[in-house]
């Protein structure tokens, strides 16, 4: 699963893996790399309120 999340994000940009444990599941912005998603277990907290990034405005085209 972490090799085939690894070629996904060299296409995507927003990959991770849910319900696996001890692997960095956050979405982070593609342009500036600032955290929008912090995901671990069953938790979720979401830093954006719309869909653009708050550091630098860039469009994320994440559905909230």
């Amino acid at each position: 699963m972490l090799k085939g999340r690894e070629i996904a994000k060299w296409h995507l940009n927003y990959v991770y893996l849910g319900n696996v444990a001890n692997v960095n599941s956050a979405t982070y912005c593609p342009q500036c790399k600032n955290l929008l998603v912090e995901r671990n277990g069953y938790f979720t907290k979401v830093y954006i309120e719309e869909n653009r990034c708050p550091e630098y405005d860039y469009e994320v085209n994440i559905i909230l």
